[in-house]
């Protein structure tokens, strides 16, 4: 009979009949010299939104003292599983250990995680003096007034229609940490005997022309007589312009048009000849080539990457339309230099020598 250890090791091995006390006392020994085995279950090896994250472990034996410590820092006591507060947004490191009630000292594999807790202020968008729908980034947060809890950042806030009153134009608020960002949408009411016409562009701001006369970069919001307008779009380079369109604008109430601007892409196609090399656009690496890309119009600068034994081709730019580019860069192989030729020189005439040795010593001695 063989008693193995935790590791796999045998450390006792009888024959023959053996006593029940004999067997405890060897198993009990073997226990008392193996440390506690410690298994952290939590926090798992993520990103943990919030700054409380709990520490729960399992201990394959009853202990004297638990504690853990966090990103190397003393030892922490604590009486079981238990939650890790006021966690700053970075990467932690956090290791528990355990003593049992024979002295012997164990600990668990050390365990890294992220914190990351958005960075939060208020936004309070407000109307007057009636209350229109508001929208956040085009999400619609309901009838005002609102207030939230939003990272920090900049949004767009647009307000919907209200009967016989003109909508406000739309706003960019810029929320900071711990901070309330207020805005006040103020509606304005229609005179009698006109409508409102209200005109936006996405996703950028085009100029606005009405009955031939510029009204300025969306959005805008004006009131007119009641009737039909022609309503056209303004240029914007990188971009289709939208077609023109007429709109009926009814007495006290608002006309909304929405437009959409559409990109106008390319297509970039890079290969290389003979050899695969790295391509870079505009210092990016797009990886090892023939690399083909949908891009906006504009200006790019392909490079390439260094092939052993070729010259790297020159650096070629690129003014993308709206249609297909194929760049190819040509790699030439690297001429000999005079002293490689020398070189090879001396060692072509080296082989060609021993082998005339070679062949008169061999007719010397009617070889051949």
């Amino acid at each position: 009979m063989v008693i193995i250890d935790q590791e796999g090791y045998i450390q006792h091995e009888d024959s023959g009949l053996i006593d029940e006390s004999v067997l405890r006392e060897e198993i009990y020994e073997i226990m008392r010299a193996a440390p506690p085995t410690i298994s952290v279950l939590s926090p798992e090896n993520k990103t943990h939104t919030t700054s409380s994250v709990p520490l729960t472990f399992t201990i394959n034996e009853p202990t004297f003292w638990i504690g853990y410590s966090l990103d190397g820092q003393a030892n922490v006591t604590i009486a079981g599983n238990t939650t890790l507060t006021n966690l700053s947004n970075d990467i932690h490191s956090i290791v528990v250990c355990a003593n049992d009630t024979e002295g012997n000292m164990g600990s668990s594999d050390l365990v890294y995680f992220t914190v990351s807790v958005p960075i939060t202020g208020a936004l309070t968008v407000a109307t007057s003096p009636v209350a229109g729908e508001v929208f956040v980034d085009g999400v619609p947060w309901g009838l005002a007034p609102q207030s939230k809890i939003v990272q920090v950042g900049t949004y767009t806030i647009s307000f919907g229609p209200v009967d016989s009153y003109l909508a406000p134009l739309d706003e960019v608020a810029t929320v900071y940490e711990d901070q309330e960002a207020i805005v006040e949408g103020v509606y304005e009411e229609i005179p009698l005997a006109k409508g409102a016409l209200r005109v936006r562009t996405t996703p950028i701001s085009g100029d606005v022309v009405v009955n031939g006369s510029s009204w300025g970069l969306a959005p805008q919001s004006r009131a007119v007589d009641a009737g039909t307008y022609n309503v056209s779009f303004g240029s914007v380079a990188g971009y289709y312009t939208p077609d023109w369109q007429l709109v009926t604008v009814e007495e006290n109430a608002e006309t909304a048009i929405d437009q959409g601007y559409e990109l106008i892409t390319g297509k970039l196609t890079i290969t290389t000849n003979p050899a695969a090399a790295e391509v870079f656009v505009n210092g990016t690496s797009w990886g090892i080539a023939p690399q083909s890309r949908v891009v906006q119009v504009g200006t790019y600068i392909v490079t390439f990457g260094d092939v052993e034994g070729y010259f790297t081709p020159a650096n070629q730019v690129i003014r993308a339309h709206n249609v297909e580019y194929v760049v190819e860069g040509v790699y030439e192989p690297l001429a000999l230099s005079s002293i490689q030729l020398q070189d090879l020189a001396i060692a072509s005439f080296a082989i060609i020598a021993a082998i005339l040795v070679s062949a008169i010593y061999m007719r010397a001695r009617g070889l051949y």
